[in-house]
């Protein structure tokens, strides 16, 4: 019995790892479009909670920005991970 489920698992590892080869496969033709998508999806986020935010901005992931609705961005900006912004009232 011991022995069936060894069988059992190995044959579930190797299909487990064909599918996932058979799905990136798929998938790794549009891997270069990631970028431009989560930019696109950042960017109506922080359209939305920012006072102004510019055209061609990038905010990339894990920036934190304090009260929003004071900071203003303008174009061409680009902001790097692990920034954190303050918008201070007065």
């Amino acid at each position: 019995m011991n022995k069936n489920k060894f069988i059992l698992k190995n044959i579930f590892i190797k299909i487990s790892v064909i599918i996932f080869k058979v799905i990136l496969f798929f998938i790794k033709p549009f891997r270069r479009y990631f970028f431009y998508i989560r930019n696109l999806i950042s960017y109506a986020i922080w359209k939305n909670r920012l006072s102004t935010l510019g055209k061609d901005t990038i905010i990339y992931p894990n920036v934190i920005i304090h009260d929003p609705k004071n900071v203003k961005i303008g174009n061409n900006v680009s902001i790097a991970e692990f920034c954190h912004i303050w918008g201070g009232g007065e």
